[in-house]
């Protein structure tokens, strides 16, 4: 996990199966820059 993926993974306030939610996009989101990123070089 990264910094900000912990940050919200110990965050007591969000419920769990939206943390996932959450987690799950943000890993998500850093794939697809990752592709395009790839696609660009």
């Amino acid at each position: 996990m990264t910094g900000d993926e912990d940050d919200v993974a110990a965050d007591t306030s969000i419920e769990d199966t939206e943390r996932e939610a959450i987690i799950r996009a943000r890993r998500g989101q850093g794939l697809f820059k990752q592709r395009v990123a790839s696609d660009r070089s």
